[in-house]
């Protein structure tokens, strides 16, 4: 468990994200790529105010990576900026493996990064001094749902 002030955050699970980015600058043969291969091609992300922990979790990783990223026009709808990367635009963005169903262009290849995956944490936000049996069901609940998600015995 977590904490941020009057709240208990529930671990749920961490979704690494995926890579998506024009079928024509995709490494041959490789299901897979590092994040510092992206270096100096745009980033398609939504604006840091819009949500925060995304921007800046790529961020931290990009420069963790050795590089600054170079943003494009920002993401609006991922649907709307697919549709620009599968027409070629240069830039990449990234993308939660739950809604890699809804890619089914060929024009847009979907990596996984190598080494450390960026991932998202997904919480559960409860009040602090919330019912210590009810917590104890959610945090049951909680895990069995992040064992299903990952696998996890």
């Amino acid at each position: 468990m977590e904490h941020a002030p009057g709240l208990r955050l529930l671990r749920l699970w961490h979704d690494p994200l995926l890579v998506a980015l024009p079928a024509s600058l995709a490494p041959a043969a490789h299901h897979r790529l590092s994040l510092a291969d992206l270096a100096g091609l745009p980033l398609r992300i939504a604006p840091r105010g819009e949500n925060p922990v995304l921007f800046d979790t790529v961020v931290a990783a990009c420069r963790a990576a050795g590089f600054e990223p170079t943003f494009g026009p920002p993401s609006t709808r991922l649907q709307d900026t697919l549709a620009e990367i599968g027409a070629g635009a240069a830039g990449w963005t990234l993308m939660y493996p739950t809604a890699a169903s809804t890619v089914s262009s060929r024009r847009i290849s979907l990596l996984r990064l190598t080494g450390d995956p960026l991932t998202i944490r997904m919480s559960l936000a409860v009040r602090e001094n919330a019912d210590p049996a009810r917590l104890e069901l959610l945090t049951a609940a909680s895990a069995q749902v992040r064992r299903k998600l990952t696998g996890e015995n």
